[in-house]
């Protein structure tokens, strides 16, 4: 998510700093004050997947819905390309490049306090989106909570 690959920075951010901001962000949302969509909160709640997703497929037919996730793409890059060949019913091209998962900014990192705050937060969306998908047949992998790690 944003908070977490460093999209909530300032050049002085610290540890305290990012974890005011985030429980402010959340008492906004929580509190009712700020919907999912209402911009300043849009740093935190793009995270939200199910929300997006959901909408997606009220409006489009499951057949032209396919749901990557970014950490299939960081692991193998050339199979999720397969997928996305077949599901677009192209021709299969040889990948010839490589994605790497890495952010070269030097920024805060949350402590486990604030990744407690994030996965407590996400976790009832983050089980809406697996279900969601569960019933689609969708392949999902769950997320491992940072505030384990």
């Amino acid at each position: 998510d944003y908070v977490r690959v460093g999209r909530i920075s300032t050049r002085s951010a610290t540890q305290k700093h990012l974890g005011k901001l985030i429980v402010e962000i959340i008492d906004k949302v929580q509190s009712g004050s700020r919907t999912l969509e209402d911009f300043d909160v849009r740093v935190l709640t793009s995270g939200i997947y199910i929300h997006g997703i959901r909408k997606w497929g009220e409006v489009w037919p499951m057949s032209q819905l396919l749901i990557i996730q970014a950490e299939d793409m960081f692991a193998s890059v050339g199979k999720v390309m397969e997928r996305v060949e077949l599901f677009l019913g192209l021709a299969h091209m040889p990948a010839a490049y490589a994605v790497y998962n890495r952010n070269p900014r030097r920024l805060a990192k949350p402590s486990r306090r604030t990744n407690k705050t994030l996965d407590d937060f996400f976790a009832p969306y983050n089980e809406q989106l697996y279900s969601w998908c569960a019933q689609r047949e969708i392949p999902f992998a769950r997320w491992p909570n940072a505030s384990n790690s």
